[in-house]
């Protein structure tokens, strides 16, 4: 008797259904990618990664690029299964705490947003990031005014319980904390009890209450 096939876990379908391609390897991805590109944006994700790969730039710029869901999603399938981790980690923490609001910085094209709209039905979220072009993705996505700004000096719609930030986390941005380090965990997970309150003190406009 043939085997069962396993159910796919939550996220991975998630993934799946937006657009991820989790069982492609890395230059099939970026095939799939470039041909879903009109020529012009096509060219400047070639340039972009030309330059990253020569050591000559970060590569950031490539977030700048996708117009629609399915680019978005085939350019953040590179890292899929980070994501997965990091969508499973999140709900866990939201199911655990019953946080009724969410506020994500560097939100991307807010597939985690979606994810846990998807899974808390009535959850209350926003999202902020400097990507316009990935800020229209994900406004679409979660059928949510989302925010087009740098999260250092966004203006706040409201106050919200728990904020987080999965990707986008622009670390230079932050004066280095002074506090000595110290260790705690949540859901599972080691942190930096002083350098994460040091952080939050100097992000006080969308505060946890």
């Amino acid at each position: 008797m043939a085997q069962m096939a396993k159910k796919q876990a939550p996220a991975c379908a998630f993934l799946k259904n937006l657009g991820f391609c989790l069982d492609k390897k890395p230059h099939q991805m970026e095939r799939l990618l470039l041909k879903s590109l009109t020529a012009e944006c096509r060219a400047r994700l070639e340039y972009v990664w030309a330059m990253r790969n020569a050591g000559l730039a970060t590569g950031l710029e490539q977030y700048l690029i996708p117009q629609e869901l399915r680019q978005a999603a085939l350019l953040f399938s590179f890292d899929w299964p980070r994501t997965v981790a990091s969508l499973e980690w999140l709900d866990q923490i939201v199911s655990q705490s019953n946080y009724k609001s969410i506020v994500e910085m560097g939100c991307g094209p807010a597939f985690l947003l979606k994810y846990l709209l998807d899974r808390h039905p009535g959850i209350k979220i926003q999202g902020v990031d400097t990507a316009e072009n990935l800020i229209r993705i994900g406004t679409e996505l979660c059928e949510s005014p989302l925010i087009a700004d740098d999260y250092l000096n966004a203006e706040p719609d409201d106050i919200y319980e728990f904020v987080i930030c999965n990707f986008g986390f622009d670390l230079p941005k932050f004066a280095p904390s002074s506090t000595p380090h110290s260790e705690a965990t949540c859901a599972g997970a080691s942190y930096c009890l002083g350098c994460s309150n040091d952080f939050k003190l100097q992000r006080t406009s969308f505060s946890m209450t």
